[in-house]
This record gives structure tokens, C-alpha cells and sequence, in this order.
């Protein structure tokens, strides 16, 4: 799909302000939607918006279904009657404007929401609507909240849980749902209260004007509702625990390869299944994302396979993944797919060849630009119209940040050579500028890179566990003169929203 000329800005739902210790779906995600539109953008990138554990990595999730509820707004909860202000009041003390403590939040938040869940037990207030919610997501609502139940029970993984509810016997199921009722249904509650929210910011986005470009993460972690309600799928052996897992060859950066861990899916019965679930799995995702992003779309040409017992990736070897069909039966399904895909990294040329075989876009980072010459990729000279292009993405430094680490080298030379910066201390708007006035379609640029902060403003790191997924920022770090560069920039390079 070819997008017309448009610019955005990417950060997470979980960046946003809030005076409760984690970005969420309220007043200030509405404001910073306003500030999108002041600013002449057109797109907002979150990320996934998936349920995440306490190191907040929402491509690490429970379920290729679901939000998470950390991201509900307690003040929209105090609208909807579910709450009154005291409650939020009396702990929003807790919590300054830093960066996001996922433990501290998470106790806080499931206290307001057991007391949310009580209210509305007991009054009548929106229990059609929330009965019509499980109807219309009966394919994975209910299943969801028995894995979460049947976790905080068991634990993890599901494949230690006792065998009736290892193999979901339909009777323990039941029998489970009957005596555990109020756990269950907590959990549906926040599902239905999650996409409540979800679905009112992003009417108001659309009707504003802006698209959501969403999030798939390819794989999925062996402890997810989704392989424990269909282990068919996946390269499980017969004790339900994967036998070969994903990752990626060595290369100049790791000598010993990556092991991810995650299982791999049996794309041979998959494909025998008409490829029924990952056509529900995006059409799930296209209800409430106006663009999604795949990630790791090499993983659709072929898998770097590592068998299970295996202590890293050396031995590792490509499994082939039947990703023509699979996307000619998504379009026969659902249509054109408004999909930009994550192409980053060693690209083989099955990899190009299937991503321009569907007119899909590609990803180019102009943080890897500089490093190999005149004929470097990433070089707006040398990539086409079908490409979105960003000064660096949500796992790279911010470009402040990557610049100052460059020293005095010819790759920092060649970037200030290129982009004709005139102040160095301003870089970050000689690559949004790039940028922008390149052939791309779309140019994306991360929040910080506006803002023009280091590397304190970093929100992942692949490879390490700490320090990720926690930075926040406030709309007084925007200054009215970064506003105004950046909608005239907009304006300037064509990409300017319609009148």
C-alpha cells in the first residue's frame, strides 16, 4: 500500500504525561493529539499497546490480543462514575513526572481498579454495554482473562499447570470460571474498560484528523494465552514446551548469534489451516490501529531456527516461512493491508523481493546513513517514494544522543557534510529536516528528537533487561519555538495536513 506524503511523531501511549506514574488514555493523550494538529502532523506512532510485565516491554506480552490496563486513566474512570475524585486524589501524591516504576504503578493502579470493578458490581451503569463487548470479542476476551486467572494461580509457564487446565478440558475450564468467578470477570472488566478508552481517543484522533500506526510484534512469548489456546501453531513437543526456538545468526556485532526464546509457529499446518489465525490476529489489530507496523518482517521470508536445547545461536540455520501465501490470503481476507514493515538490519534479497511483491513500505533510519559512504542505503538519495523514513526509531539512541557518541570520526564528518548543519548543537533538526524533505512518503520522528535531548530520553536498548521502556516526558519540555520549527518544517517539505 502507497501512503500519500505525511509526517508524525512517535511515543508510546506509556511516554505520555500523567500525574500517575505512567502515560495512559486520559485528558493528556487528548492534548497531546491537539498538539499533533497544531503542529501540522498526521500520524501518531504507540507502539504496541500490548499488556506488558514489570519491565514494561510491550513486545514482551502475555497476548497477541489485549491492552493493558496500566494504561487505563483513572480520571476517565472518575467520569464514568467508576471512581470518585477522592480516590484518585488521595494517592496521586505518589507519583511525580519521572520516569515510569512499573512495580509502584502497578499496585496503585490495581487498587483503583478492584474499587472500580466493586462499583460497578454493584450498580447497573454500563453492564449492556460491557456485555456487548464480550460478544463481539468472544473470540479471545474470555480466554484471555482464564490465562491470566489460571496464571496468578499456577504461574508460569502453562506448561507446568495441572493437565486439565494444561490441555483446557472444556470441564475444569468451566468448573474453574464458577469457583473463581469475580477473578474472571475483574479481568474481562478491564478489557472492556481498556478498549472503552482506547476506542474514544482514537475517534477523537481520526475525527482530528491524525492516524494511529500501531504495533505486531511477529513472535510471541512461550507464556501467552495465544500458544496455550492453540499449540497446533507453534513448534511445541509433546510436553507443550517449544523444541526449536527464534532468534538471528552471528554477526560482526554478536559473535554467538541472539536465542530470543520464542517459539517458532508451524507455518506447514498453519497454511493447511488457510492461515485462520494470523488473518484474525490482523484483523484484530486493523480495528483499532489505522496503520500497523510489522515487526521483524524478515521473519515472513524465512526464521533463523534454533533448536531448544541449544546454548546460543551458532547452530542455528533459516526455516523458510510461506510468506507469499500468507499475505495474498490476508488481502483475499481483509482487503489492502495499510502495512509499514520493519525491514532494519541484514535484508537478504528474498526479504526485498517479498515486501515489494505487495507494494508494502520499507523502514529507513537515517541514523544508519553515515557509516558506509555516498552509496549507504539509508541515504535519502538512495531510496525510493515507499519508505517511511525516521531520524532513529523507539530502540536507538535519540540523535542528539547517537551524534555526541560519534566523537571526532569521519562518519560524524560525513553526517554534518550531508545535512549541511550549520550548529552541530543542532542536529537533531538537520535529520528531521532531512528527513522531511526526502522522497519518503511518511517521516516519522521520535518525540525526543523535537525536544532535542540525549540519551536520557532513550527508550529501549535491545539486548539488556534494565532502564528500558521507563521515559516520560512533559509538555513543558516543548518549547513553543520547537512547536513552531517543526510545523513549518511541515508545511514546508509538502507534508502539511489537507485544508
Amino acid at each position: 500500500m502507497q501512503f500519500s506524503r505525511g509526517s508524525g511523531i512517535l511515543v508510546p501511549l506509556a511516554s505520555l504525561p500523567s500525574p500517575f506514574g505512567i502515560g495512559d488514555l486520559g485528558p493528556q493523550a487528548y492534548e497531546f493529539v491537539d498538539w499533533l494538529v497544531e503542529t501540522q502532523q498526521s500520524y501518531w506512532q504507540v507502539l504496541p499497546f500490548s499488556i506488558t510485565g514489570v519491565s514494561g516491554c510491550p513486545y514482551s506480552s502475555i497476548s497477541a490480543y489485549g491492552g493493558s490496563p496500566l494504561l487505563i486513566s483513572p480520571e476517565l474512570l472518575v467520569e464514568d462514575h467508576l471512581l470518585v475524585p477522592r480516590d484518585i486524589q488521595m494517592h496521586a501524591y505518589l507519583f511525580g513526572p519521572g520516569k515510569i516504576e512499573y512495580s509502584r504503578v502497578e499496585e496503585f493502579k490495581y487498587f483503583l481498579f478492584h474499587k472500580a470493578f466493586d462499583n460497578f458490581q454493584r450498580g447497573d451503569h454500563l453492564h449492556q454495554e460491557f456485555a456487548a463487548f464480550l460478544k463481539a470479542e468472544k473470540e479471545w476476551c474470555l480466554s484471555l482473562a482464564y490465562f491470566i486467572a489460571l496464571s496468578e494461580q499456577f504461574g508460569a509457564p502453562w506448561a507446568k499447570w495441572p493437565e486439565p487446565f494444561k490441555h483446557r478440558h472444556p470441564d475444569a475450564l468451566e468448573h474453574f470460571a464458577q469457583k473463581n468467578y469475580d477473578q474472571v470477570l475483574f479481568h474481562e472488566f478491564l478489557q472492556f474498560i481498556f478498549f472503552r478508552q482506547w476506542e474514544r481517543l482514537k475517534k477523537y484522533a481520526n475525527q482530528k484528523g491524525i492516524k494511529i500506526i500501531g504495533d505486531i510484534p511477529i513472535f510471541l512469548n512461550h507464556h501467552s494465552m495465544d500458544i496455550w489456546q492453540n499449540p497446533q501453531f507453534f513448534k511445541l513437543n509433546q510436553f507443550r514446551y517449544p523444541y526449536v526456538v527464534t532468534g538471528a545468526p552471528p554477526d560482526d556485532f554478536c559473535q554467538e548469534g541472539q536465542n530470543w526464546g520464542n517459539p517458532n509457529y508451524d507455518w506447514q499446518v498453519l497454511e493447511q489451516d488457510g492461515f485462520s489465525w494470523w488473518i484474525k490476529r490482523m484483523a484484530f489489530n486493523l480495528r483499532h490501529y489505522d496503520v500497523v507496523r510489522l515487526d521483524h518482517f524478515r521473519g515472513f521470508a524465512a526464521t533463523w531456527e534454533i533448536r531448544a536445547e541449544q546454548p546460543d545461536a551458532r547452530q542455528g540455520y533459516w526455516a523458510t516461512t510461506p510468506g507469499y501465501a500468507l499475505f495474498h490470503k490476508m488481502q483475499d481476507k481483509l482487503g489492502d493491508l495499510p502495512i509499514i514493515v520493519e525491514d532494519l538490519g541484514k535484508i537478504t534479497p528474498d526479504v526485498d523481493q517479498l515486501r515489494q511483491h505487495f507494494n508494502f513500505p520499507g523502514m529507513k533510519v537515517l541514523q544508519f546513513a553515515f557509516n558506509k559512504g555516498w552509496n549507504a542505503p539509508n541515504l535519502p538519495h538512495n531510496f525510493e517514494e515507499n519508505y517511511v523514513v525516521y531520524t532513529g526509531t523507539h530502540d536507538t539512541m535519540t540523535t542528539k544522543g547517537w551524534f555526541y557518541g560519534l566523537g571526532d570520526t569521519l562518519e560524524r564528518d560525513f553526517c554534518l557534510k550531508y545535512t549541511k548543519a550549520l550548529n552541530w548543537e543542532n542536529i537533531n533538526w538537520s535529520l528531521i529536516a532531512l528527513a522531511m524533505g526526502s522522497k519518503a512518503s511518511l517521516a516519522i520522528t521520535p518525540l525526543q528528537d523535537v525536544i532535542g535531548i540525549g540519551n536520557e530520553g532513550r527508550i529501549n536498548t535491545p539486548g539488556t533487561d534494565h532502564n528500558n521502556w521507563s521515559w516520560r516526558f512533559t509538555f513543558g519540555q516543548i518549547a513553543p519555538e520547537d512547536s513552531a520549527h517543526l510545523r513549518q518544517l511541515t508545511i514546508d517539505t509538502q507534508r502539511g495536513r489537507p485544508a
